[in-house]
């Protein structure tokens, strides 16, 4: 076989099989990072280590957070690029664990998550 054809031939599978994972994996969830967001007030001072409480994921329509231990009540908010609130809710960690939330409705483009909880605020960003 000709090396040109033998390329043409690769390249065409290494094709159909990223365009087959693309299909396959379009709908798995996808982790968003979350950070404490918080500044020192005195450089050099020791601070405890923090343990993230929850976990983030999204899929094309919905998004998830799992908290992975309870923290009492927090409030998640989700803002746009904007600045304009698209969603806010109080949950109870204790009762109710995991909150997920539609978004198959929503536009494209960047919002801004806030988690707060006791003196805690996490943040994340999301791109859909």
């Amino acid at each position: 076989m000709k090396p040109t054809r033998q390329f043409t031939l690769y390249l065409i599978a290494f094709l159909f099989s990223l365009i087959w994972s693309i299909t396959c994996y379009a709908n798995e969830a996808i982790d968003i990072p979350v950070t404490k967001n918080d500044t020192p007030d005195q450089t050099g001072r020791q601070r405890a280590p923090f343990r993230t409480p929850l976990t983030a994921s999204y899929t094309s329509d919905a998004l998830n957070f799992s908290f992975l231990y309870p923290v009492g009540n927090a409030t998640i908010t989700i803002t746009d690029d904007f600045g304009a609130v698209v969603y806010t809710e109080s949950i109870d960690t204790t009762i109710e664990p995991d909150l997920f939330i539609l978004i198959d409705e929503w536009d494209a483009g960047f919002y801004h998550i806030t988690i707060q909880y006791g003196c805690n605020t996490l943040t994340a960003e999301l791109e859909l």
